[in-house]
């Protein structure tokens, strides 16, 4: 074999490494979605939720094989054809299992399994083409024993895995629902918070140590006087909402009251962050702590039935309402940022967003304008979203909503979307 020919042949090999490292660094940022996705579903009542995070766990590992045979193939490693023929294992399987366990139910899901099927049959080109890189014995042999190579690109893969799923925790202890009372707790400041939270609840200060769980008082924390007089003024408003007669029926006088209240409580949580010297925790939706509350006698993977769903919704206020949105915006981001071969990530996402959807759909009807708000979002899937949302409220505000958002949308995807949830709202009424 000539040396220009090997030479050709170890750059198309470093181009090819080089795409399977970046397309695994991509595939390992989406699947951070995909695993916080897995947990709103398993909250949600989802019964494919099981599945859902086997199939999230399976391609993960997949994920960091592709990165791990992208970067063999970069350094042309003796390693490369095992790790490649393992990951094209794992591939062909889940494949399989998908086929069985995750059958496509529409259109765009078969597209999606189109391009996961073609992904597949390429990676299989490149396999080929690492076995014949085999038989030319190009490998080069960087660490002995081999082993220690092999732990070295095998490590590698688990650090970078590790870097995009590092923000991925176990839930910390939450507020309770601003929409019902917590039971009274005596505030104890026997040792200083590592961590600080600000979570409104009711008989109680709206300060808790968020490690312990102690009710903290604002004037032991050695904050400035003015940040203690807001905060306790912050939350005898909020004190001042409570009903004896109906907790659960719980409002403030009116909605822009409400909406001031919000907006003070995340300028005192912004002025807590610079006097207080150790990480805050922001808590002033309810919104998680209502989805909780709603499967507390369900099993993990029992659906959650119609009537618990709308009672989320029932009990949203601005800032539930907002906490939503900005969820929709987070996976309208994530869904953007994925290839386009990867579409069971898309599919997820988008259950995902309908189940958010649904919930803004059976807020109250005096925040229909906090709901509205969200046709301003940057983001064009979280606008369509919104406008489903709104489409589930009483026609006669809603549909000028509509309109107007249709009007003025740009994205041509978003007004297709838009002009047909307007439509099927429209014909309702006739």
């Amino acid at each position: 074999m000539s040396e220009s020919f090997a030479s050709i042949v170890t750059l198309i090999a470093f181009a090819a490494g080089l795409f399977y490292a970046a397309g695994g660094v991509v595939h390992m940022r989406a699947l951070v979605m995909d695993a916080m996705a897995d947990g709103l579903l398993t909250m949600l009542g989802d019964s494919d939720a099981g599945k859902e995070r086997r199939r999230t766990r399976i391609m993960t590992l997949g994920a960091a094989l592709t990165f791990a045979s992208g970067l063999s193939l970069v350094a042309m490693s003796r390693w490369t054809l095992p790790i490649f023929a393992v990951n094209a294992a794992l591939q062909g399987a889940y494949l399989l299992w998908a086929a069985r366990a995750f059958p496509p139910q529409d259109d765009n899901e078969r597209r999606g399994r189109r391009s996961t099927v073609r992904a597949f049959l390429i990676y299989l080109v490149a396999l080929g083409f690492v076995v014949a890189l085999d038989r030319l014995g190009l490998w080069r042999i960087w660490f002995e024993p081999a082993l220690v190579e092999l732990a070295i690109i095998l490590v590698s893969a688990l650090a970078v895995s590790w870097f995009f799923r590092r923000g991925l925790r176990a839930p910390g202890k939450v507020a309770a629902p601003m929409h019902a009372p917590a039971p009274q707790v005596e505030a104890q400041v026997s040792l200083p918070p590592e961590r600080l939270r600000l979570a409104p609840e009711y008989h109680c200060s709206p300060l808790w140590d968020d490690e312990r769980g102690n009710m903290l008082l604002p004037g032991d924390l050695a904050l400035s006087p003015e940040l203690v007089a807001r905060i306790d003024a912050w939350d005898d408003e909020f004190q001042a909402t409570y009903r004896e007669d109906n907790p659960l029926g719980a409002v403030f006088p009116s909605v822009a009251a409400e909406r001031a209240w919000v907006r003070e409580g995340y300028a005192i949580a912004g002025d807590l962050g610079r006097e207080w010297p150790g990480p805050l925790s922001v808590q002033i939706s309810a919104l998680d702590m209502l989805m909780r509350d709603a499967r507390h006698d369900l099993s993990p993977l029992t659906p959650m039935p119609e009537d618990r769903g709308q009672w989320i919704g029932e009990l949203c206020g601005v800032a539930e309402i907002e906490a939503a949105i900005e969820r929709l915006d987070a996976l309208s981001r994530e869904r953007d940022e994925l290839p386009d071969w990867d579409g069971d990530s898309r599919d997820d996402i988008a259950r995902t967003q309908e189940l958010f959807q649904r919930i803004l759909a059976h807020v109250p009807a005096r925040y229909i304008e906090d709901v509205a708000a969200g046709l301003e979002s940057p983001q064009w899937g979280t606008r369509v979203y919104v406008a489903g949302a709104l489409a589930g409220h009483e026609r006669a505000i809603a549909l000028p909503i509509l309109r107007h958002a249709l009007a003025r949308e740009k994205d041509e995807t978003a007004r297709q979307l838009i002009a047909m949830t307007l439509a099927n709202a429209e014909s309702e009424g006739r």
